[in-house]
């Protein structure tokens, strides 16, 4: 007998009294529900195939089962400072390297991954509310991309990677709104989904990068195993290492177990050499009458440069991340970077998915082929050839000041002046000199 619809003013509507209210806002909810459930259920074909026929005892309907009436706290988890026009889609194709990666037999139990999504069919009128709460177009996608009945427990490890890969598009979306509204129930209920939906999608943004970083020549990622690649910072017998990552340029690099070993094996290569180097240029300057010999007795009249032990670092930023949810993994940062505190999940090493590993033999080449790159990005051309005419200018006088300094001391060196330097030494200490002076003008 209560009045339907209420009285509408131009401060909203007005209800006859407390009970009317209530009546008129649990009918809106049913009205609601029935029409999600009536928009769930024209999937199209390409859904179907995604959703097999569910057995009589998991064919549980997604709103009954959703429970959304149970008044719970509301938490806009992890970055409460992140805007609507800051949250990024992920795109169709990592979407399908996460069905791939996902559907490995090497990978994630298919039973668990049933159950969970299972759970997410069971939570998707929720879902589709705080999908709401962001925009009516990634509500739209909600309805279409979550399945509305639960799977059957004999469904094939492929279809449920599909559904889930396919429903991640869209629940990663919201998760990164923080209007989103979500419950901590429904949260609690979808953090396995979420951990496991995490790590595949930060596996496949670390392949992509890969896949970009392979078609630069000469300064290609190291291939590692996937032990190597997948060990934690900190882990594993790793250890920091001081220099920033020579392609992202982010203070997070870590040394192989391995390296410190190598490197001390690599200064006693590079010490053999020198003193190799510095007898065969006394034998060829008459100051001693002993040639230098190789491992068969015969006479070595040019020695090659040595080969070193690959020391390698990796870059760890693709492992760094803030979770979406509760008491998952934490930035190692504390999204805390250069003296400035982010929200959580927003700092530039959260946001990089770098994982690339360089030999620090050959670091500074790399360093330097990437820091032009970043130029290119950032100046225009006229600015780039300037730049180029200056470092010319500058490169020409490095060279004249390296010919200076080793003209100087060699004629020094001849005159019984800097005695125990040899010829070698001296155009090292000449070369580093020339290098002082082109850094001094640039």
């Amino acid at each position: 007998s209560e009045s339907w619809p209420p009285f509408k003013t131009p401060y909203g509507p007005v209800y006859e009294s407390k009970e009317a209210r209530q009546w008129y806002q649990e009918e809106r909810r049913k009205r609601q529900r029935k029409k999600e459930e009536d928009d769930g259920g024209s999937d199209s074909s390409s859904e179907e195939l995604l959703t097999p026929r569910a057995s009589p005892k998991n064919n549980t309907a997604a709103a009954a089962a959703a429970g959304i009436n149970r008044p719970t706290a509301l938490v806009t988890f992890p970055s409460s400072e992140a805007s609507v026009s800051r949250v990024v889609g992920i795109s169709a194709a990592v979407q399908s390297a996460i069905e791939s990666k996902l559907g490995r037999r090497d990978g994630d139990d298919r039973d668990k991954l049933l159950l969970n999504m299972n759970i997410l069919i069971g939570n998707k009128t929720a879902i589709v509310e705080a999908a709401a709460k962001c925009s009516a177009s990634l509500r739209k996608r909600t309805l279409e991309a979550i399945p509305t009945k639960k799977f059957a427990l004999k469904t094939r490890k492929p279809f449920v990677a599909a559904a889930m890969s396919k429903a991640w598009s869209t629940l990663y979306e919201i998760l990164r709104n923080k209007n989103h509204g979500l419950t901590t129930r429904v949260l609690k209920d979808l953090t396995v989904f979420i951990e496991i939906l995490e790590r595949a999608h930060k596996y496949c943004l670390g392949e992509s990068e890969r896949a970009k970083i392979s078609s630069n020549k000469g300064v290609k990622t190291v291939k590692l195993t996937k032990a190597a690649l997948d060990r934690e910072y900190g882990k594993g017998g790793g250890k920091p290492y001081d220099e920033p990552c020579a392609r992202c340029n982010h203070a997070f690099t870590e040394k192989e177990p391995d390296f410190d070993e190598k490197r001390k094996e690599n200064r006693k290569i590079d010490k053999k050499f020198i003193e190799n180097r510095k007898h065969l240029e006394e034998y060829e300057n008459n100051e001693r009458d002993d040639p230098p010999l190789d491992e068969a007795g015969k006479t070595v009249t040019k020695f090659a440069n040595p080969k070193l032990l690959p020391t390698h670092v990796q870059c760890q930023c693709l492992k760094n991340y803030n979770s979406l949810v509760r008491g998952g993994k934490k930035c190692f940062f504390g999204c805390k970077y250069g003296g400035v505190q982010y929200p959580l999940g927003e700092c530039p090493i959260c946001q990089c998915d770098c994982n690339f590993v360089c030999d620090t033999n050959r670091y500074i080449d790399t360093k330097r082929h990437y820091e032009m790159e970043r130029l290119k990005n950032e100046t225009t051309a006229d600015e780039r050839a300037q730049a180029n005419e200056y470092l010319d200018r500058a490169g020409r006088f490095g060279r004249e000041m390296e010919s200076d300094v080793a003209d100087h001391l060699h004629s020094l060196r001849e005159d019984g002046g800097l005695e125990g330097y040899s010829a070698t030494e001296i155009d090292h200490v000449a070369r580093e000199a020339g290098c002082d002076g082109q850094a001094k003008m640039i």
